[in-house]
C-alpha cells in the first residue's frame, strides 16, 4: 500500500512538472486565411477569374430590372395581348438570367471550397512544422479550437503564417519546374 501511494505522488510531480514546462500556442487562421501569400494569390485569381463575369451579370440584372421599370410605365398604353407577350418575354428573360446567375454562383462555390481545401491543409501543414520545430506541446486554432481556457498561451500567427507563406512559394517553384519540363518534353 504504501508503494502505491509513493508511486501515486510520484506520478503526481512528475505530471505537474511536465505540465508545467509545456509549451502551449495559439494560431488564428482567420488572419492567415486573409493576409498570407496564399491567401491573397486565390483572391486575385477568384477575380480574375470570376470578376468579368460577376460584373458583366450585374450589369444584366441592372438592364433587366431598367426594362421591367419601363414596361411598367408604358404598359398602361399597351394592348391586353402586347402586355401579355411582354411579360412573357420578360419573364423568360427573368428565368434565363436567374439561371446564369445560379451557374455562375455553384462554378464560384465550388472554386472557393476548393481552394479553401488547399488553404486549410497548407496552413495545417505549416502549424505542425512551426510547432515541431520551435518545441510546442499544443497549438490551438484561435477561433475553431475546442480548447476554451489555456493559461499563458503564445499568439504564434505571425509565426505560422510565415512558414505557410515558404511553403507556398516552395510549392510553386516545384509547380513551375514541372511546368518547364512538361513543356520541354512536348518540344
Amino acid at each position: 500500500m504504501r508503494n502505491i501511494l509513493l508511486a501515486v505522488v510520484a506520478c503526481t510531480f512528475l505530471f505537474a512538472s511536465s505540465a508545467m514546462a509545456a509549451k502551449y500556442g495559439e494560431v488564428d487562421f482567420g488572419v492567415i486565411a486573409k493576409d498570407s501569400e496564399p491567401a491573397l494569390a486565390i483572391s486575385k485569381a477568384m477575380q480574375q477569374t470570376f470578376g468579368a463575369e460577376n460584373k458583366k451579370l450585374k450589369e444584366d440584372k441592372v438592364a433587366f430590372d431598367a426594362k421591367v421599370k419601363e414596361f411598367r410605365v408604358q404598359s398602361q398604353a399597351l394592348s391586353e395581348d402586347a402586355k401579355k407577350a411582354k411579360v412573357e418575354e420578360l419573364s423568360k428573360e427573368e428565368m434565363g438570367l436567374a439561371q446564369r446567375q445560379q451557374q455562375f454562383v455553384q462554378r464560384a462555390r465550388a472554386a472557393e471550397q476548393s481552394a479553401l481545401r488547399d488553404m486549410s491543409a497548407l496552413m495545417l501543414e505549416a502549424t505542425r512544422e512551426f510547432g515541431k520545430k520551435n518545441g510546442y506541446d499544443m497549438i490551438v486554432a484561435k477561433a475553431q479550437g475546442a480548447v476554451l481556457y489555456m493559461k499563458n498561451p503564445v499568439d504564434v500567427t505571425k509565426q505560422v503564417m510565415v512558414v505557410v507563406n515558404r511553403l507556398y512559394r516552395a510549392k510553386l517553384e516545384k509547380a513551375k519546374a514541372a511546368q518547364k519540363k512538361a513543356n520541354k518534353a512536348k518540344k
